[in-house]
Protein backbone atom coordinates (compact mmCIF):
# COMPACT_ATOMS: atom_id res chain seq x y z
CA UNK A 1 0.00 0.00 0.00
CA UNK A 2 1.51 3.08 -1.01
CA UNK A 3 1.55 6.60 0.97
CA UNK A 4 -1.22 7.95 -0.82
CA UNK A 5 -3.37 4.70 -0.41
CA UNK A 6 -2.87 5.55 3.38
CA UNK A 7 -3.15 8.83 3.83
CA UNK A 8 -6.54 8.48 1.31
CA UNK A 9 -8.11 5.58 3.31
CA UNK A 10 -7.36 7.85 7.03
CA UNK A 11 -9.14 10.91 5.03
CA UNK A 12 -12.33 8.70 4.10
CA UNK A 13 -12.18 7.03 7.46
CA UNK A 14 -12.91 10.84 8.73
CA UNK A 15 -15.12 12.00 5.96
CA UNK A 16 -12.72 14.23 4.95
CA UNK A 17 -11.67 14.83 1.26
CA UNK A 18 -7.61 14.51 0.84
CA UNK A 19 -7.01 17.49 -1.73
CA UNK A 20 -9.62 19.64 -0.49
CA UNK A 21 -8.67 22.68 1.23
CA UNK A 22 -9.94 22.29 4.20
CA UNK A 23 -7.44 19.42 4.79
CA UNK A 24 -3.86 20.41 2.61
CA UNK A 25 -3.86 24.33 3.97
CA UNK A 26 -3.28 23.52 7.54
CA UNK A 27 -0.64 20.69 6.70
CA UNK A 28 1.22 23.85 4.60
CA UNK A 29 0.02 21.10 1.11
CA UNK A 30 -1.37 22.34 -2.25
CA UNK A 31 -3.42 19.89 -3.98
CA UNK A 32 -0.57 19.59 -6.38
CA UNK A 33 1.09 17.67 -3.79
CA UNK A 34 -1.71 15.17 -3.38
CA UNK A 35 -1.55 15.10 -7.22
CA UNK A 36 1.71 14.01 -6.86
CA UNK A 37 1.64 11.44 -4.65
CA UNK A 38 -1.40 9.56 -6.28
CA UNK A 39 0.16 9.79 -9.35
CA UNK A 40 3.40 9.55 -8.97
CA UNK A 41 4.19 8.06 -5.43
CA UNK A 42 5.96 10.33 -4.17
CA UNK A 43 6.28 10.72 -0.62
CA UNK A 44 6.30 14.42 1.60
CA UNK A 45 9.01 15.48 3.29
CA UNK A 46 9.51 14.65 6.71
CA UNK A 47 8.31 18.10 8.07
CA UNK A 48 4.86 16.97 6.36
CA UNK A 49 4.65 13.21 7.32
CA UNK A 50 5.15 14.44 10.86
CA UNK A 51 1.94 16.95 10.74
CA UNK A 52 -0.11 14.01 8.89
CA UNK A 53 0.83 11.63 11.38
CA UNK A 54 -0.06 13.81 14.34
CA UNK A 55 -3.11 14.63 13.18
CA UNK A 56 -4.58 11.15 12.00
CA UNK A 57 -2.67 9.67 15.21
CA UNK A 58 -0.65 7.40 13.78
CA UNK A 59 2.79 6.35 13.55
CA UNK A 60 5.03 7.85 10.44
CA UNK A 61 6.50 4.15 9.57
CA UNK A 62 2.38 3.33 9.14
CA UNK A 63 2.29 5.93 6.83
CA UNK A 64 4.98 4.74 4.72
CA UNK A 65 4.13 1.23 4.73
CA UNK A 66 6.78 0.14 6.86
CA UNK A 67 3.72 -1.48 9.51
CA UNK A 68 -0.04 -2.24 9.21
CA UNK A 69 -0.09 -0.86 12.72
CA UNK A 70 -1.27 2.55 12.88
CA UNK A 71 -0.18 2.93 16.51
CA UNK A 72 1.89 5.13 17.18
CA UNK A 73 4.37 3.53 19.89
CA UNK A 74 6.33 6.84 20.11
CA UNK A 75 3.43 8.56 21.95
CA UNK A 76 2.79 6.12 24.86
CA UNK A 77 5.21 7.63 27.01
CA UNK A 78 4.77 11.83 27.27
CA UNK A 79 8.31 12.49 27.60
CA UNK A 80 9.24 11.12 24.10
CA UNK A 81 7.22 13.43 22.77
CA UNK A 82 8.30 16.57 20.96
CA UNK A 83 7.28 20.06 21.56
CA UNK A 84 4.77 21.43 19.51
CA UNK A 85 6.14 23.99 17.18
CA UNK A 86 3.48 25.22 14.92
CA UNK A 87 2.65 28.50 12.99
CA UNK A 88 -0.28 30.49 13.47
CA UNK A 89 -1.50 29.49 10.25
CA UNK A 90 -1.82 25.54 11.44
CA UNK A 91 -4.08 26.15 14.39
CA UNK A 92 -6.40 23.58 13.75
CA UNK A 93 -3.56 21.09 13.59
CA UNK A 94 -2.12 22.43 16.70
CA UNK A 95 -5.61 22.15 18.55
CA UNK A 96 -6.08 18.58 17.11
CA UNK A 97 -2.70 17.15 18.39
CA UNK A 98 -3.40 18.83 21.75
CA UNK A 99 -6.95 17.72 22.23
CA UNK A 100 -4.94 13.92 20.75
CA UNK A 101 -2.39 14.43 23.79
CA UNK A 102 -4.49 15.29 26.01
CA UNK A 103 -6.88 12.45 25.52
CA UNK A 104 -3.96 9.54 26.09
CA UNK A 105 -3.38 10.74 29.67
CA UNK A 106 -4.04 9.04 33.06
CA UNK A 107 -7.34 10.75 34.50
CA UNK A 108 -5.03 11.75 37.35
CA UNK A 109 -2.85 13.72 34.73
CA UNK A 110 -5.83 14.98 32.82
CA UNK A 111 -6.94 16.41 36.09
CA UNK A 112 -3.40 18.34 36.42
CA UNK A 113 -3.54 19.37 33.03
CA UNK A 114 -6.95 20.94 33.76
CA UNK A 115 -5.73 22.22 37.66
CA UNK A 116 -3.07 24.27 35.55
CA UNK A 117 -4.88 25.48 32.92
CA UNK A 118 -7.78 26.77 35.41
CA UNK A 119 -4.67 28.70 37.62
CA UNK A 120 -2.92 30.35 34.29
CA UNK A 121 -6.50 31.58 32.65
CA UNK A 122 -7.03 33.03 36.68
CA UNK A 123 -3.55 34.46 36.63
CA UNK A 124 -4.21 36.13 32.69
CA UNK A 125 -7.65 37.68 33.52
CA UNK A 126 -6.05 39.27 36.45
CA UNK A 127 -3.29 41.22 34.95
Amino acid sequence: MSFFDRYNALCEARGIKPAADSTTKPLGISRAHVTQWKQHGYVPNAKTLILIADVFNVSIDYLLGRTDDPTDYSKLHTDKIPPISYSASNEDIRTKVLISRYERLRPVDRERVDNLMIGLLAEAGSK
